[in-house]
C-alpha cells in the first residue's frame, strides 16, 4: 500500500484556494487507526488541503486515530503521534512533511531519491493511481500513455449500477449495452479498436477475456465489490500479450482493512414509458474483518431481478394480408420496406454473484491474497403480444409465411467463476509477485424456437447451444527500484485455455433438460508462454524514459470441428502456432510541477481464439457455411500517440492525448461463393483520434467534469470485402462527449452527467443508411441524475433517475427509456 500511495496524485486535483482557506477553523474528523498513507489521504480529503512529502518518510507507518473537533495544526499532530514527523505549511492551503531530527541512520535513510506525491480529495487522488499501466506503481503523469482511474467514491456517487458502465466518462472508452442492465454481450472498446476480444479486461490484474470469443460476461458482479478500475490506454501487449489491442481495463476489487458489515437494497421501475427494466430489485451484503493479526475475510452476495422490458419487436419482409389492420409501416436499417407487427415478450432478467477474499500481511513486506468469485445470470422472455386484429377484431397471429414462430425468443443461463491468488513480497530493493488463476465457465447456453409452423409459443421444435471454457494463468514478475535510476520489470507468463461448444435438438424448445441428438461439436486449446522486459529510467529529475519488450510463443492444438451426419466430418486440426514481439517506448518530460508531456510508440497483438480457429457451421435456413480457419495469423496494432497533463490554475486539471494507429492483419469473414465463407487475415485500417479531459473542483464541494473524444479509423485494405476500402470500422462511434456536475455538501450528493455518442455502422460497407429503426445504432444524448443523502455514517439513500429526458433511440434493440432507482445502503 505504501508504494501505491507514494506514486499517487501529481495529477491530482487540489482543492480551491477558498476551500483551502478553511484551514484555520476547526472541523469534525472521523479517521480510524489505518495506514499513515490513507489516513492521511482521508484528512487531506475532509481539510480541503494538498500535502507533499516524501515516500520515505511514510512508508511501513500506522496512523492514530482521529475522532472529534480539530484544527489543521491539530489533525496533523494527532495523525502523526509517535511518528516522528511534523507537518509544516508552505504555501496558500499546500502542507509538506518533515521528519524531527533523528539518528544518523534515518537521515541516510531519508536522503534515497524522493518520489513526490501529493495527497489530495479522495475522488481526484483515485484518479491519479495507476498499476496497470506500467506494472508498477507510477503517479499518472509519469506513465507514457493515456491512464485515468475511476475509484469506488467516484462510481458510488454516479449513476453506476454495472461495472462495465464505471468508464462511461472516460474519454477514448465507449461501454456499450445494447438493452442496458438486460445484456449478455456488453463491450468495452477503446481508442476505435472495436470489439471486446480487442480489449483486455482484467480483474486484479488477472487477464479475464475467455478462449472462445475473446470476449468476458460483466452480468451480475457487484459495483460495491470494486475498490477502482484502472484504464490504459493505447498498446498494451508489451506487458500482457494477446487481446491489449486498444489497451486495458483492469477492474480492482475491494478488501476492507477493518471490521465492515454492509447492505444495500434497491427497487426501480420505468417512469412514465413502456420501455425501460420493470420492476428492478437488487440486494448486496456483504462483511469483512481483520479476524487475526494481519489475516483480513471479505464475503459478499448479490443478486438482481427485473421482468425487463418488450426490448424486441416483430419485424417481417412482408406486408400481412387484406383485412388484417394494426400493423405500422418501418424501414430495416438499410432503408428497405419492413413491417412492424408485435413485440417479443418481456425479457425478464436476473443475475447474481458471490465473493470470496482471504489476505495475509507479510510482516509489512508483502502480502498474499486469494479470491474466489461466482457469478451469472438467467434470462426468458413472457408472453409476447400481437399488434394484428382481423376483420373481426380477433388477434392475429400467422398470415402467409408468417406464423407464431416470430413471435417468440428463447432463455439463456450462464454461471462463471474465478480463483485467483497472489504472493507478493519485498526483498531488498526488489519486490516479487506471484499470481496464479483459474477462470471457467461452468454453464453458458440458449435456447432457440424453430422457425417452422410447428413451434408454437408453448412448444414444438427448437435447438440449444450449449459452450463450456476454461483459463488458467500463471504470471511471475520482479521489480527493482532506485538501481542507478532504473526502475527494472521482468518477468514470465504460461496462459492455457480450452473452449467448446455443442449444438442440439430440441423436441420442446422450452425444456431444455430433454436435448436431443447433437447436430454439431467445436473445440480447442490454446497457449500462449511469453517473457517480458521493461525498464523505466529517470535519467534526469524531470525526465522519464519507459523500454519495454515481449516476446510470446502462441500455440493451437486439438482443433476438432463436427458437423454431424455430414460428409467429411468430423475435421481434426493439427496442431500450429506463431510467435510476436511486443515493443513499447515512452518518453515523459515534468516541464513543471503543473505540466508534464508524454509519448509513447508501442505494438500490440491478438491471437486468433478457438471460434476463429475451429468453428465450422452450416446456416439452418441460408445453407451458407461459414468456415474457419486453423491457418489464421495473429492481428497486430501500431501506435503511436502524444499528449500532456496539466493543472492550468487551483482546482483544474486538464489532460489532452492525440494518437494515431494502423491495424494489420485484421481477421475477417472473406465471401468465397454465394454460399462459401471463411475466416482470413484479409484487411488493414489506420486511424487517428483526440481524447480530451477537464475536470475543476470549486469551493464548497463542487466539480465539473467535460470530456470528448473524437475517433476516424477507416479500412484501407480488404481482400474480404473492396466495398469496405475507405469506410469507418464498424462498431465504433466518430465522437463521444460527457460534461457533468458533481457535488458533496455535508450529508449530500449529487450527481448529473450528460453523454453523447455518434452514430455507428454495423458493417464494414457502411450500409446503414436509414436511423430511428430496428437494428439501428443511432446518435444519442443521454442525461442521468443521482442524488443522495446521508443520514449518518451508518445509513445513507440514494434516487437515481437515467434517460432523465426519457430520449427514444435504437442500439440495435429499441434501448431503455426513463427510469428510476432507489436503494438505501446500511454499513455497520
Amino acid at each position: 500500500m505504501g508504494a501505491l500511495l507514494a506514486g499517487a496524485a501529481v495529477l491530482g486535483v487540489g482543492a480551491s484556494a477558498s476551500l483551502a482557506q478553511q484551514g484555520a477553523s476547526a472541523r469534525l474528523y472521523q479517521i480510524e487507526p489505518q495506514s499513515l498513507e490513507v489516513a492521511l489521504s482521508r484528512f487531506a480529503q475532509q481539510a480541503g488541503l494538498t500535502l507533499s512529502f516524501k515516500s520515505e518518510l511514510v512508508a511501513g507507518r500506522q496512523s492514530a486515530a482521529l475522532d472529534g473537533t480539530f484544527t489543521v495544526e491539530e489533525g496533523f499532530a494527532g495523525l502523526l503521534t509517535g511518528s516522528a514527523l511534523r507537518a509544516v505549511q508552505v504555501g496558500n492551503g499546500v502542507w509538506t512533511l518533515q521528519q524531527i531530527p533523528q539518528p544518523p541512520t534515518s537521515m541516510r535513510q531519508s536522503s534515497a531519491r524522493p518520489a513526490r506525491v501529493e495527497v489530495v480529495p479522495e475522488a481526484a487522488q483515485m484518479d491519479s493511481i495507476q498499476i496497470t499501466a506500467t506494472r508498477t506503481s507510477r503517479e499518472s503523469n509519469k506513465t507514457p500513455g493515456s491512464t485515468s482511474v475511476v475509484g469506488a467514491e467516484d462510481i458510488a456517487r454516479r449513476s453506476v449500477r454495472i461495472i462495465d458502465q464505471a468508464v462511461a466518462l472516460t474519454p477514448g472508452a465507449f461501454a456499450d449495452r445494447t438493452k442496458g442492465l438486460l445484456d449478455t454481450g456488453a463491450n468495452i472498446a477503446l481508442r476505435g479498436i472495436p470489439d471486446k476480444k480487442r480489449t483486455m479486461i482484467m480483474m486484479d490484474g488477472v487477464p479475464m477475456n475467455d478462449g472462445y470469443s475473446g470476449g468476458f460476461s460483466f452480468s451480475g458482479i457487484p459495483v460495491e465489490d470494486v475498490e477502482r478500475v484502472e484504464i490504459a490506454l493505447g498498446p498494451a501487449s508489451s506487458l500482457y500479450g494477446t487481446n491489449a489491442l486498444g489497451g486495458v481495463v483492469n477492474y480492482v476489487m475491494r478488501l476492507p482493512k477493518s471490521r465492515e458489515f454492509r447492505a444495500n437494497l434497491g427497487y426501480g421501475s420505468a417512469l412514465g414509458n413502456d420501455y425501460a427494466p420493470e420492476n428492478l430489485m437488487r440486494g448486496y451484503l456483504s462483511a469483512g474483518d481483520e479476524v487475526l493479526p494481519g489475516l483480513r475475510l471479505f464475503a459478499s452476495l448479490s443478486g438482481l431481478k427485473t421482468d425487463g422490458y418488450r426490448s424486441d419487436v416483430n419485424v417481417q419482409l412482408s406486408r400481412p394480408a387484406a383485412g388484417i389492420s394494426g400493423y405500422e409501416t418501418t424501414l430495416s436499417n438499410t432503408g428497405a420496406s419492413r413491417y412492424l407487427i408485435g413485440e417479443k415478450g418481456m425479457n425478464e432478467w436476473q443475475d447474481y454473484a458471490v465473493t470470496l477474499t482471504a489476505a495475509l500481511d507479510l510482516a509489512g513486506e508483502g502480502e498474499w491474497r486469494t479470491t474466489y468469485q461466482r457469478w451469472g445470470d438467467r434470462r426468458q422472455y413472457d408472453d409476447p403480444v400481437t399488434w394484428l386484429t382481423d376483420a373481426a377484431g380477433t388477434a392475429v397471429w400467422r398470415y402467409g409465411s408468417v406464423n407464431v414462430a416470430s413471435f417468440v425468443n428463447g432463455s439463456g443461463s450462464t454461471d462463471q467463476e474465478s480463483l485467483r491468488s497472489s504472493w507478493q513480497r519485498r526483498f531488498g530493493n526488489t519486490r516479487y509477485r506471484v499470481s496464479a488463476a483459474f477462470s471457467r465457465t461452468l454453464d453458458n447456453w440458449y435456447s432457440t424456437p424453430g422457425s417452422s409452423a410447428a413451434t408454437t409459443y408453448d412448444s414444438g421444435p427448437g435447438t440449444m447451444t450449449d459452450s463450456d471454457n476454461d483459463n488458467l494463468l500463471l504470471d511471475f514478475q520482479a521489480t527493482t527500484q532506485r538501481w542507478s535510476g532504473h526502475d527494472l520489470t521482468w518477468g514470465v507468463s504460461w496462459r492455457q485455455e480450452h473452449a467448446e461448444v455443442s449444438g442440439f435438438t430440441l423436441a420442446n424448445w422450452r425444456d431444455i433438460g430433454q436435448r436431443g441428438a447433437m447436430t454439431y461439436e467445436v473445440a480447442g486449446d490454446t497457449r500462449s508462454v511469453g517473457a517480458f522486459v521493461q525498464d523505466e529510467w529517470a535519467f534526469h529529475d524531470d525526465w522519464m524514459l519507459t523500454l519495454g519488450l515481449r516476446y510470446d510463443d502462441w500455440r493451437s492444438s486439438d482443433g476438432v470441428s463436427n458437423q454431424v451426419g455430414s460428409p467429411g466430418y468430423p475435421r481434426h486440426y493439427e496442431a500450429r502456432g506463431a510467435d510476436a514481439w511486443s515493443p513499447k517506448i515512452g518518453l515523459v518530460w515534468q516541464a513543471s510541477p503543473v505540466l508534464s508531456l508524454r509519448s509513447s510508440l508501442g505494438r500490440a497483438f491478438r491471437a486468433p481464439n478457438v471460434l476463429e480457429l475451429f468453428y465450422t457451421f452450416t446456416g439452418t435456413a441460408s445453407g451458407i457455411v461459414y468456415r474457419s480457419n486453423p491457418e489464421l495469423q495473429p492481428e497486430t496494432l501500431t501506435s503511436f500517440d502524444l499528449g500532456f497533463d496539466w493543472q492550468p490554475w487551483q482546482g483544474a486539471k486538464f489532460k489532452a492525448t492525440a494518437y494515431t494507429h494502423r491495424f494489420d492483419d485484421i481477421i475477417y469473414r472473406r465471401t468465397i461463393t454465394t454460399l462459401d465463407r471463411v475466416y482470413e487475415n484479409a484487411g488493414r485500417a489506420r486511424g487517428e483520434g483526440l481524447e480530451l479531459d477537464f475536470a475543476q473542483r470549486f469551493g464548497g464541494g463542487w466539480t465539473v467534469l467535460a470530456g470528448v473524444t473524437f475517433n476516424d479509423t477507416r479500412i484501407t485494405r480488404n481482400q474480404a470485402n473492396a466495398g469496405s476500402v475507405g469506410k469507418l470500422m464498424p462498431q465504433v462511434p466518430r465522437r463521444l462527449a460527457h460534461v457533468g456536475i458533481e457535488l458533496e455538501q455535508g450529508p449530500w450528493s449529487l450527481s448529473a452527467t450528460g453523454r453523447y455518442v455518434s452514430r455507428r455502422y454495423s458493417t464494414d460497407t457502411n450500409g446503414d443508411t436509414t436511423f430511428g429503426v430496428y437494428t439501428a445504432y443511432d446518435s444519442y444524448a443521454l442525461v442521468d441524475l443521482k442524488l443522495g443523502y446521508r443520514f449518518s455514517e451508518r445509513v445513507a439513500l440514494a434516487l437515481a433517475v437515467d434517460n432523465l429526458l426519457d430520449r427514444e433511440y435504437f442500439n440495435y434493440y429499441r434501448a431503455p427509456a426513463r427510469s428510476g432507482f432507489l436503494n438505501i445502503d446500511f454499513r455497520f
